[in-house]
This record gives C-alpha cells, sequence and structure tokens, in this order.
C-alpha cells in the first residue's frame, strides 16, 4: 500500500538532474556520461525558496481567504495541465523510438559511421532529456499536490476561527484561551510559510522543465547542422 503513494523516487529522480558540468557528455563508447550531484545546486535549490518564503512571510503572515482561493484554483489548474503533458511526453517519447529505429537503419545501410554515430548521440540526447523532463514535471505534480493540501488544512483552521475563544468562560479559562488563540495563530503562520516555499520551489521547477525543453531543440539543431 505504502508503496504505491511513495514519493521518494519522484523526489530523488528531479534531485538527479541538479548536476555539475555542461548538459550532457558522452564517453568513449558514446555512452552518456552520469553527471555527479552537485552539493552546491541542490543547496541553492531547496535553500533560495526559503528565503523567498521568509520574505513573503514577514509582508504576509497569514494567507487571507481571497488569496487562498485564487491558489487553490491556479495550482488544481496546474496539477491538470501537468498530467496531460505528462502523456504528451511518453507519446513524444514513443515516437522518439520509432524514429530512431528507422534512422539507424537507414544510416546502416550507407555505412556512414560518423553519421550513425551522431544519430545515435542525438537519439540518445533526446531520451535522457525526456527521462528527466519527466521527473521535473512528476516532481511539480507533487508540489503542486503539497500546496492544496496546505491551502485547504489553512482555510479549514480559518472556518470559525473565533469559536474556541468564547466556549471558555473564567480566569483559567480565558488563560487557555489565549494559549489557544497564540498556538492557532503560530500554526496560521506555519502553514503559510509552508505554502510560500512550497510555491517558491513550484516556480523555480517550471523554469527548470522550460530550460529542459529549450536545451532539447537547440542540441537537435545542434545535431542537424553537423
Amino acid at each position: 500500500m505504502l508503496d504505491k503513494i511513495n514519493i521518494r523516487p519522484i523526489i530523488a529522480g528531479h534531485i538527479s538532474t541538479l548536476y555539475d558540468g555542461s548538459f550532457i557528455k558522452f564517453d568513449d563508447n558514446n555512452n552518456i556520461k552520469l553527471p555527479n550531484i552537485s552539493r552546491k545546486e541542490v543547496i541553492i535549490w531547496f535553500g533560495l525558496p526559503i528565503v523567498f518564503a521568509l520574505l513573503l512571510l514577514y509582508l504576509n503572515p497569514i494567507i487571507s481567504e481571497d488569496l487562498l482561493t485564487i491558489i487553490a484554483t491556479t495550482f488544481s489548474i496546474f496539477t491538470a495541465v501537468l498530467l496531460s503533458l505528462l502523456l504528451l511526453i511518453h507519446d513524444m517519447y514513443l515516437k522518439n523510438e520509432i524514429r530512431e529505429m528507422g534512422e539507424i537503419e537507414s544510416v546502416s545501410k550507407l555505412r556512414d559511421a560518423k553519421k550513425q554515430k551522431l544519430v545515435i548521440r542525438r537519439n540518445k540526447i533526446i531520451r535522457k532529456v525526456l527521462q528527466e523532463t519527466v521527473y521535473n514535471i512528476s516532481f511539480l505534480i507533487v508540489v503542486s499536490a503539497g500546496i492544496l493540501v496546505a491551502i485547504l488544512l489553512l482555510a479549514f483552521l480559518s472556518v470559525d476561527s473565533a469559536a474556541p475563544y468564547f466556549i471558555l468562560s473564567g480566569d483559567i479559562a480565558s488563560m487557555i484561551a489565549v494559549v489557544i488563540a497564540i498556538l492557532y495563530h503560530y500554526v496560521c503562520i506555519t502553514i503559510s510559510g509552508i505554502s510560500y516555499y512550497l510555491i517558491c520551489i513550484f516556480i523555480l521547477t517550471l523554469f527548470m522543465a522550460l530550460k529542459h525543453v529549450v536545451k532539447l531543440f537547440e542540441l537537435i539543431m545542434k545535431f542537424e547542422k553537423n
């Protein structure tokens, strides 16, 4: 049961795209060299959103109900679009595999080793970029789901938030009411901070996925010129 909802492979796959060096390199056997994960990239990628989240938290400690509605609507749409995009990428992957088989067969008949090497490299690059894009988009969906959960929880806490203060009466009860009020306030601030943090990570990852798509076209054009 837990394995079916385990998101660790998705997070690990996304982190694996944060590596050093140029986009993709090849070894002498024409295989893609797996670059090392950059600790600096990971720290920046997951640490920088903390700075922005704290800044947003300072400007707006608790997300308002109007903003909750906007965020919930926006990320509900994003989740649906990203799921559709995953299906589109899967279709692109299948088409790339079919085209690769045809290209390799055509080049093999020409017995052009250089051309065959370029075709194999290009298709391996496309496959690699598609794989990384899938990791990024899957991670975006997980983050989007986390944002929706946080927003729903915050919206739930906002309903009848003043109720506990009027149920109790008396000195001790008043002290308890004050403690409850303080706890409630800081719980709302904490959830708002988590929401801001996840939104910042979502935006950064969205740019990363866009970069993968742009890099894909750049590499294809580069190999076409050669």
